[in-house]
């Protein structure tokens, strides 16, 4: 696939991008996790009569900090899946540029 270069590259640039597909896998299911935290809403009316109030404003609370950090995991995932890619397609590039010197000046990649 990389004919300019080593084969074991080729497998760590493959192993960046499966590594890159899983962590936006997981960024997708913490949004998913974050939609339906925020729909997860109860009032006082569902809790009982003589704690209502309390509990209610503490699930809010707990609710609203379980959305926050789905969402912050969602951005963080997403940024360390796009970074994964950036590396690899600028190792690929980055290797392709110096084998395409190499050619030039008459030299070989791995100095055979």
């Amino acid at each position: 696939m990389y004919p300019w270069g080593n084969p074991k590259i080729s497998v760590a640039l493959d192993a960046l991008r499966s590594d890159a597909a899983r962590w936006s896998a997981a960024a997708e299911e913490m949004r998913t996790a974050a939609e339906r935290a925020s729909r997860f809403i109860l009032t006082e009316q569902d809790f009982s009569v003589l704690l209502g109030s309390e509990l209610a404003s503490s699930y809010s609370t707990i609710r609203s900090k379980l959305e926050h950090l789905l969402t912050g995991a969602h951005t963080e995932f997403e940024r360390i899946g796009s970074t994964l890619l950036q590396v690899a397609a600028t190792y690929e590039r980055e290797d392709a540029e110096g084998a395409h010197e190499l050619k030039r000046a008459g030299g070989d990649r791995h100095g055979a």
